[in-house]
């Protein structure tokens, strides 16, 4: 066992001391009561051949001696019955081994799967945009079963170790000379063995990186199912998908072929290691008895060993996986969610930006000395081309990300100091592509506030413009939505995460380029349902669509991370700037959505 087999071992005792011990503790007892029940067979080999006890070996004598001095008579019949509940004795003790090392590696095995699901959304959203989808998917699926596997084969290793120190200890009581020719010879056979420890570890490397890859293409196949069947492109991903198990199937074979071969291709040399050991025995004139016996425990040894060597392979195979998920989680702690403890009361006044500066990593700067003022109440409008960092400027807000420079208060407290997760459920948000998770359009609209009522429902509803979309369904709010609400269409996807937001009754309400990507009519109704929601609550929007910000209480415009001009939509006009150039195109656009709607409805029309 090297020395990072030895941390994960230590790792887990730490968290379950009391079932690595009971399962230690049933590993030994079993082990000496197999010991024993190997040197009982001294006894009987002698009573099978001596029955008048004459020539008999010193164990027997011992044997015989303990068993009058027990009340039982000294007969074959008898030191072989002993020998059989001896072996009974010893299963049940190995049975409740397996029970506490299956049992040990489910609990590990849901401890790192809930410890990383939780240490993954305790981080910044920069961690889940630098990971690949498909790698971290691959790490609950795959990558930590392969860790509680990985301790199930460790715990294997070490039981085989204590199993292989135990019945050792027969040949050194019968005769020590005998024990340490034939212990030398074994450990000779073993040391080319070592050797596939690393060539298993090299494959385990190459089996999670394959995996890893594999599940990126599916995963990125079903996210973009309606993208490849409408471009055709169905072989070119079923084509990535086949290499990719092709090589993840290719590692494995080779790490399993090499983990069943080990014993195979130690058993030649286990059976030259009993040879010896009948040539020493004989040489050193032990009775047939203790040769018996002393053959008896090497061969119970000789496949041990050579699962000793199997098992050191197929953990080094695990390992990476293990890797893999503590780097990540690693990764996922290092970039920890920031947050303060004080209770987030409400919006009472307003949330302001000042002077705040942003980069990713190294980059360019996105956002440069903006200023912002979001007075309670008002709708407030951000524009700006794409790639000018509207978006980035509302994950700030949002605490997704921190400031390099500047600050961010609300009511005149730094937004660091609140605690973040009180914080964001006093927000609504409705993204520019709203997710909806496979179940009914009520327990899509309840994620968001466990206690509505139905009265809440149904208002949240009205107020977005859906309830009327909603009841035309069959059934209604019992509909089931499909994965990412694939059955709805994406103006009613939009308007349920509206309702969705609105049902929180959010102190501000942020919605990200939400009607970007919908056609006129589904549009117009996100918009009047903005307007209704303005009404009551502070709204942050960005808009693509200039359309949607008309009756704004105040606009800003962003163009390459800094605030350029703002105002009311009037007074923007006014200036005749770059808001009053996008609104033009804005305009001509519009018209056209609007001319290309009118045929349809011609077309349509007898």
């Amino acid at each position: 066992m090297n020395i990072k087999q030895l941390d994960f071992f230590l790792f887990i005792f730490r968290k379950y001391p009391l079932l690595i011990v009971l399962n230690i503790s049933c590993l030994v007892v079993g082990g000496l009561i197999d010991a024993v029940s190997i040197i009982s067979l001294i006894p009987a080999v002698d009573l099978f051949v001596n029955p008048d006890l004459q020539n008999v070996s010193a164990s027997t004598r011992y044997i015989i001696e303990a068993m009058k001095y027990a009340g039982i008579s000294p007969s074959l019949g008898s030191v072989l019955a002993i020998f059989v509940l001896l072996v009974l004795v010893r299963s049940i003790f190995y049975i409740f081994s397996r029970y506490f090392i299956v049992k040990t590696r489910y609990r590990l095995q849901g401890n790192v799967l809930i410890g990383t699901f939780e240490d993954f959304f305790n981080a910044r959203w920069a961690f889940f945009a630098r990971n690949k989808q498909g790698i971290l998917l691959n790490t609950f699926t795959r990558e930590i079963t392969n860790v509680g596997e990985a301790y199930e084969v460790i715990s294997n290793y070490i039981a085989y170790i204590l199993q292989c120190c135990i019945f050792i200890l027969v040949p050194f009581y019968i005769s020590w000379k005998v024990a340490m020719v034939s212990l030398g010879c074994a450990i000779v056979f073993m040391l080319p063995f070592v050797f596939f420890g690393k060539v298993g570890y090299r494959l385990g490397q190459i089996n999670t990186k394959m995996a890893n890859k594999m599940i990126s293409v599916v995963q990125e196949s079903v996210s973009s199912a309606k993208i490849i069947l409408g471009f055709g492109r169905q072989a070119q991903s079923q084509s990535s998908l086949a290499k990719a198990f092709d090589a993840l199937s290719r590692a494995t074979i080779k790490s399993q072929t090499l983990t069943n071969a080990i014993p195979q291709m130690y058993y030649p040399f286990g059976i030259l290691v009993l040879v010896i050991t009948m040539y020493v025995g004989r040489t050193f004139a032990n009775t047939l008895s203790e040769i018996v016996a002393v053959l008896y425990s090497f061969m119970r040894i000789l496949p041990i060993v050579g699962n000793i060597m199997a098992q050191r392979t197929y953990v080094n195979h695990f390992f990476p996986s293990y890797e893999q998920v503590t780097g990540l989680r690693r990764n996922a702690v290092e970039l920890r969610q920031t947050s303060g403890t004080r209770p987030f009361p409400g919006l009472n006044s307003a949330v302001r930006l000042e002077k705040v500066s942003f980069a990713y990593s190294d980059d360019e700067a996105v956002l440069r000395d903006v200023d912002m003022d979001i007075r309670k109440g008002k709708m407030i409008a951000v524009v700006g081309r794409s790639g000018s960092g509207k978006s980035t400027l509302i994950d700030i807000i949002m605490g997704f990300n921190q400031p390099l420079q500047g600050t961010i208060s609300i009511d005149g407290i730094p937004l660091r100091e609140f605690d973040i997760l009180s914080y964001r459920n006093r927000l609504g948000y409705v993204p520019q592509e709203s997710t909806l998770f496979n179940m009914s359009i009520r327990d899509n609209l309840l994620w968001a506030k466990e206690d509505a009522t139905e009265s809440d429902i149904v208002e949240a509803c009205d107020i977005a413009n859906a309830s009327e979309f909603i009841r035309d369904l069959p059934e209604g709010y019992e509909t089931m939505v499909g994965d990412r609400g694939v059955r709805l269409s994406g103006g009613q996807i939009q308007r349920i995460a509206l309702a969705r937001a609105v049902l929180r009754k959010p102190d501000i309400l942020i919605l990200d380029e939400a009607t970007s990507s919908l056609d006129t009519q589904s549009e117009r109704l996100i918009q009047h349902a903005i307007e209704n929601i303005a009404k009551s609550t502070t709204v942050i929007i960005v808009a693509h669509r200039l359309s949607t910000i008309i009756n704004a209480d105040h606009i800003y415009v962003l163009e390459e991370g800094r605030v350029i001009e703002e105002g009311t939509h009037a007074e923007l006009i006014s200036k005749n700037g770059s808001f009053s150039r996008m609104h033009l195109i804005d305009t001509d656009a519009g018209r056209e959505r609007k001319a290309e709607g009118n045929n349809e409805d011609d077309a349509r029309s007898p």
